[in-house]
């Protein structure tokens, strides 16, 4: 119940409303790439996330999404909890003044990939990270690439 009440948090938070609208890809998304972020940050979930066309995804953690759908679940998220949230939510601005700047998905999507990239495939150079990244997401620019670059470095 740990795991679920503390994702039912999460997603409040992060979507700041009550629960996510599980009609809407992009809810979605950015659940999953925030969740993502937040575990490799040492959040206590357990999920196995693999790569897709979108970026690091995680069946369970859609199934425990719609399982939670109109569900009241009480949880108390720890000072862990809370410090890494904080460390999260200015992902959803790191496109800020560029024509991505109104899709939070896509700075969570992007910062998630820049973490698989230097954790989880442990590339060491940012020329070695923007080349990955421009041939699996080529829609992003270099100046998006440098800003989650940079995001992410501050994280460590």
């Amino acid at each position: 119940m740990t795991q679920e009440g503390r994702l039912k948090w999460f997603c409040k938070e992060i979507l700041e409303k009550p629960e996510p609208d599980l009609n809407s890809f992009d809810e979605k998304l950015t659940i999953q790439k925030a969740v993502h972020i937040a575990q490799s940050l040492g959040i206590g979930w357990t999920y196995d996330f693999g790569w897709y066309v979108r970026g690091m995804y995680s069946s369970q953690l859609t199934v425990d999404l719609y399982n939670l759908r109109g569900r009241k679940v009480d949880y108390a998220p720890t000072k862990k909890d809370k410090t890494i949230l904080e460390k999260i939510k200015p992902i959803a601005n790191i496109l800020k003044d560029t024509p991505m700047h109104n899709k939070p998905k896509d700075a969570y999507e992007l910062v998630s990939t820049v973490i698989r990239a230097t954790k989880e495939r442990q590339m060491k150079t940012d020329e070695e990270i923007k080349k990955y990244i421009n041939e699996v997401k080529p829609w992003y620019t270099e100046e998006h690439i440098g800003r989650a670059l940079k995001y992410v470095e501050g994280l460590e």
